[in-house]
């Protein structure tokens, strides 16, 4: 299940231990600061998070806007990784908020 929050994931979770069901995986996608320190995916009441970068968010849209302003050309768009955080790498990311 996909939650855009945490007040979802938290209400899903819930939902799936009340019905007694054991194989669903629920995914939140706002790094919330429980899924960012970890405990809830630790805890197994989520599966994972994706790892927002705001602040590389912003240094592009910076760095895009002056390239627009110099009259460079620029590419149709522009990724910014946001890799998954599992029990697995949970360790290698540090809360961002």
């Amino acid at each position: 299940m996909a939650a855009t929050d945490e007040a979802a994931w938290r209400g899903i979770s819930r939902m799936i231990a009340d019905c007694g069901f054991k194989a669903v995986e629920v995914w939140e996608a706002h790094a919330a600061p429980e899924a960012m320190d970890r405990a809830a995916i630790k805890a197994g009441r989520l599966t994972g998070t994706s790892y927002q970068q705001p602040e590389q968010e912003g240094r592009t849209a910076v760095q895009l806007a002056i390239k627009k302003l110099n009259g460079e050309p620029l590419e149709k768009s522009y990724l910014i990784p946001c890799p998954a955080i599992t029990k697995q790498n949970a360790t290698q990311f540090k809360g961002q908020f």
